[in-house]
């Protein structure tokens, strides 16, 4: 009796151990860490987006079909929203407020357009952020909107990937939320979007908004509005605003400025072409300064008033601003109004912009840059192979009798060996130069090789470097008889 109740017992405990490890395991892989993300459906499940975001949870995935939603959404939740194809699953504000506003963090929207906002300039978008970080909005249209997206207090999100079209206002714009005024938004990436047919600016970044990047973008047809008595129509514009990244972004057709710098430093603007815009680039100052901004490799032309405008707005209107410390270098610029264009100068001032192409080896100064530009050197070839210092000759032949010399460019001498038999008072060589160099005797000039001559190389900042040219007789060894007898 004794043996069997042992035995009972033994049983009893191993069942509750395996009933209380059955109960652990299962209690882990059900735990919210370990949730599987739903997917939630529209409209065959829920009729509404919002109704999908409403039942959602944190991490769910709602896709949404091709159609066309007539709702204001508001994503407080971290959900992924897809739609089924970018042109044809369409959100529609019917021209009233706010299309899609976000209000949680890590939220991802791709592949549908978004339309039709209302018409406040300063309340209404077809995406509006709104104090959150972590969000992606990629492959998505967004058109016909007062503005096209507001990033709002709202700090590391991601534009990408987006067409924005027709936005009455604003593309982008990135600016403090009025309700959190100290509360900035920063180190934002904009990239490989298309934005067009823009009111005012594609892309403005307000005050203290910094560290943002902005790069592989195309811009174009900036169409301008009046606001007040301010007339803008930017491709970029940074208002008191600085630490940005803009590179690689193709600007076109702003009526007025296709990159505006006010009060704002320490930006680098590289590898962009700005063309076909009143001012290429704008460097303005007022009661901030404009400074220490790099502006490198960037193809600036065919812009209609100037490519590049430095305006130091201190001594025409007594801000504390200036425009300074700047760096403008390795940039093609050339067939603008003027290139590089000063205004409000204070006396004085010299601005640097050396090592830059200007569209030409010897450029008119006069009509290329202001006088209080220090240009010098330049490049002499838009592939920025040889600068305006160089004065060299590169060959140095003759046609008749065929002969090539040998250029030392380190004693600047020149050695070319003729046939005995030449008549070396009477030789015309053929010299080609470094770009942009010119030479005295010029080339194709008949000179006398009886003696050493001098050919003087000026390059085309205007210094210049002696080649002393030698031309020796050479004797083939076969054309002389041999001596016979005694």
């Amino acid at each position: 009796m004794n043996i069997r109740l042992s035995a009972i017992v033994r049983l009893y405990k191993s069942l509750i151990f395996v009933a209380a490890t059955t109960f652990l395991i299962s209690s882990f892989f059900m735990s919210p860490h370990n949730t599987k993300a739903a997917d939630l459906n529209v409209p065959s499940v829920y009729a509404t987006i919002q109704g999908a975001i409403n039942a959602a949870s944190a991490g769910d995935n709602i896709y949404v079909d091709a159609y066309t939603f007539y709702e204001h959404i508001t994503v407080n939740k971290s959900v992924n929203i897809i739609g089924a194809n970018q042109a044809t699953t369409v959100i529609s504000g019917s021209g009233t407020g706010v299309v899609v506003t976000i209000t949680a963090s890590n939220v991802n929207i791709s592949n549908l357009t978004i339309e039709n906002s209302g018409t406040d300039l300063n309340n209404n978008a077809g995406i509006l952020m709104v104090g959150v970080s972590g969000c992606t909005i990629s492959d998505t249209t967004i058109a016909n909107n007062i503005n096209g997206v507001g990033i709002l207090s709202s700090s590391y999100n991601t534009i990408s990937n987006s067409t924005i079209d027709g936005s009455g206002r604003y593309g982008i714009v990135l600016t403090a939320y009025p309700a959190t005024p100290t509360v900035y938004s920063l180190n934002n990436n904009i990239s490989s979007n298309t934005i067009t047919n823009t009111g005012r600016d594609a892309i403005y970044v307000d005050e203290n908004s910094d560290n943002n990047s902005i790069t592989d973008n195309v811009i174009n047809n900036i169409t301008g509005t009046t606001e007040g008595s301010n007339y803008e129509g930017n491709g970029i514009y940074f208002w008191k605003s600085g630490g940005h990244t803009v590179t690689g972004n193709t600007i076109t057709n702003a009526v007025r400025y296709g990159i505006e710098m006010m009060g704002s430093s320490d930006n680098t603007i590289s590898d962009n072409t700005i063309t076909n815009n009143y001012d290429g680039l704008l460097v303005r100052s007022g009661v901030l300064s404009s400074t220490n901004s790099t502006i490198s490799g960037n193809t600036i032309t065919d812009n209609s008033n100037a490519g590049i405008v430095l305006r130091d707005d201190a001594d025409g209107n007594n801000y504390a601003g200036y425009v300074s410390g700047n760096t403008i270098d390795s940039n093609s610029i050339y067939n603008n109004g003027i290139n590089l264009l000063t205004e409000s100068s204070p006396t004085g001032t010299v601005y640097s912009a050396t090592n830059n192409f200007w569209g030409d080896a010897n450029p008119d100064w006069s009509s290329t840059v202001s006088s209080n530009i220090d240009y010098s050197p330049w490049y002499t070839d838009e592939n920025m192979t040889s600068d305006s210092t160089e004065k060299a000759i590169i060959t140095f032949t003759f046609a008749s009798p065929s002969a090539v010399g040998s250029v030392n460019e380190t004693a600047h001498t020149i050695s070319i060996i003729v046939p005995f038999i030449t008549d070396v008072t009477s030789l015309a060589p053929t010299i080609s130069l470094s770009a942009g160099a010119s030479v005295v005797p010029a080339s194709g000039t008949i000179n006398n090789f009886t003696q050493p001559q001098i050919y003087t190389v000026t390059a085309p900042d205007g210094s210049t470097q002696e080649y002393m040219v030698t031309v020796v007789k050479y004797l083939d060894p076969s054309l002389i008889l041999p001596v016979t007898g005694k």
